[in-house]
C-alpha cells in the first residue's frame, strides 16, 4: 500500500480562498454600480473569506509559512489598488515569519533566524509599497487600508530591530568562535585575531544600541572579558564591565542566570574588592605619620578617657571644639551620660570631617573610636 505524505487542511483551502479573495477584490470596485443588497452580499463575503484565509494561514508549518508568503507577495499586483482582502492576510503571514525567526533566534539557530527575516523583510517592503503606490483606493476601504499602514510600518521596524538583532548575535559568536580557535592553536597568541574580535563585539554592541538591552549588555560582557583576561587592560575591562551591568541590572528580570551576566558581575565584585583594599591600604600609609604628629593629643585623649566619659567629653570639647559653633557640650550628669556620648558620636563623626584637612579628619576617627568604647558600657544600660 502506498503511503501519501500528509497534507495539511490548511494548504489544501489556502489555493482556493486566495482566489476568492483576488475575485472579490476585482469585484469590489462595481459596488457602487450595484443595489446595496448586491454589495452588502459581497462585503459579508469577503468578510467571512478574510477570516477564513486567516485561519487557514495560522494552521501553516514554518517551511509552508515562506512559500505562501511569496504567494501572497505576489497576489498584491492583483488588482492594482490596494485591498485589505490580500495586503491583510499578507501582513499577518509576514507577522508569522518574524515569529518564527524570533524562535529560531531564542534556539541560537541565527542562520534560520536571519533567513526567515529576510524573507519578512521582503515581504513586509512589497505589501507597504502595494499600499502606498498601488494607485487609487477605494473609498469603503480607506479605513482598512489607513490602519494597514500603520501595522506594516511598526512590522518593518520589529523586522530591522531584529535584524540587527540577529546581526550582532552573528558577530559576536563568530567573534567567540575565532578566539577559542586562536586560544587552541600553539601557544603564541594571534594578536591580530584578539583584536579582530575586540572589533566584531564592538561593531555588535553598535549593531543593538538602543534597539535591545540584553544583546548590547551580552557583547559588552564579552569585550570586559575579553580585556580582563586576553589583554590584560583592567582599566578598559572595569570600563566595559560596568556598562555591561548598568545595562542588565535594567533588564526585567535581571538575567542572574545567564553565564554571561554571572562572569561581568564576578568580575565586578572582584574589582571592586580589589580598589576597596587598595584604598585602605592607600590610607593605612597615610595615616601612619599623621598619627606620629598627632600622638601628643591622642595620649591626652587616652588620658581623659581612663579617667570617666564626662572627663572625655569635657575635654572633647574644650581642646577640640566641633567646627559647627551650633554643636554645644552636652550635660553628662548621670541621668543624661548616654545620651551625652551618642551626641558627641554625631558631634565628631568622620563623615562630618570629610572635607576637612586629612589631619582633623584622623583625629575624628581616633575620637570616634573612644566614645564607642564609652557608648559599647551604655548599651546594655
Amino acid at each position: 500500500m502506498r503511503i501519501c505524505p500528509r497534507v495539511s487542511l490548511a494548504s489544501q483551502k489556502l489555493p482556493l480562498w486566495l482566489d476568492a479573495l483576488q475575485w472579490q477584490a476585482r469585484a469590489a470596485p462595481y459596488m457602487h454600480a450595484k443595489e446595496p443588497a448586491w454589495a452588502d452580499t459581497l462585503l459579508k463575503t469577503q468578510d467571512d473569506t478574510t477570516e477564513a484565509f486567516r485561519l487557514a494561514i495560522s494552521e501553516l508549518t514554518a517551511e509552508t509559512e515562506r512559500a505562501w508568503a511569496h504567494k501572497l507577495v505576489a497576489s498584491l499586483t492583483l488588482p492594482s489598488a490596494p485591498s485589505p482582502l490580500t495586503a491583510g492576510p499578507a501582513t499577518d503571514i509576514t507577522r508569522h515569519l518574524l515569529h518564527q525567526s524570533v524562535r529560531f533566534m531564542e534556539q541560537e539557530d541565527h542562520a534560520h533566524s536571519l533567513s526567515y527575516l529576510l524573507e519578512a523583510q521582503k515581504a513586509a517592503a512589497a505589501i507597504g509599497l502595494h499600499l502606498t503606490e498601488g494607485g487609487p483606493v477605494l473609498e469603503h476601504f480607506a479605513p482598512e487600508i489607513l490602519e494597514l499602514q500603520g501595522e506594516v510600518e511598526e512590522l518593518q521596524q520589529d523586522i530591522e530591530r531584529h535584524l540587527s538583532i540577529c546581526e550582532s548575535t552573528k558577530v559576536r559568536v563568530q567573534a567567540d568562535q575565532q578566539l577559542s580557535d586562536c586560544m587552541l592553536g600553539d601557544d603564541s597568541l594571534d594578536m591580530d585575531i584578539v583584536w579582530q574580535a575586540v572589533d566584531s563585539f564592538k561593531y555588535a554592541v553598535v549593531l543593538t544600541r538602543e534597539l535591545d538591552i540584553e544583546s548590547e549588555a551580552r557583547a559588552l560582557s564579552r569585550l570586559a572579558m575579553l580585556y580582563l583576561q586576553v589583554i590584560k587592560d583592567e582599566e578598559k575591562a572595569s570600563h566595559y564591565t560596568k556598562r555591561s551591568v548598568v545595562l542588565a541590572l535594567s533588564l526585567y528580570p535581571v538575567p542572574v542566570h545567564m553565564p554571561w551576566y554571572q562572569d561581568v558581575i564576578r568580575e565586578l565584585q572582584k574589582m571592586q574588592n580589589a580598589a576597596t583594599q587598595r584604598h585602605q591600604e592607600e590610607w593605612h600609609r597615610k595615616r601612619q605619620p599623621i598619627l606620629e604628629a598627632l600622638k601628643d593629643e591622642l595620649q591626652a585623649l587616652r588620658k581623659a578617657s581612663e579617667q570617666g566619659t564626662h572627663k572625655l567629653i569635657a575635654h572633647l570639647y574644650k581642646h577640640h571644639a566641633p567646627q559647627d559653633p551650633t554643636h554645644k557640650e552636652p550635660s553628662c550628669d548621670a541621668d543624661n551620660i548616654k545620651k551625652a556620648v551618642l551626641t558627641a558620636i554625631k558631634h565628631y563623626h568622620p563623615d562630618k570631617s570629610m572635607k576637612e584637612p586629612d589631619q582633623r579628619y584622623v583625629l575624628h576617627e581616633e575620637i570616634i573610636k573612644l566614645l564607642n568604647e564609652k557608648h559599647s558600657i551604655f548599651k546594655g544600660m
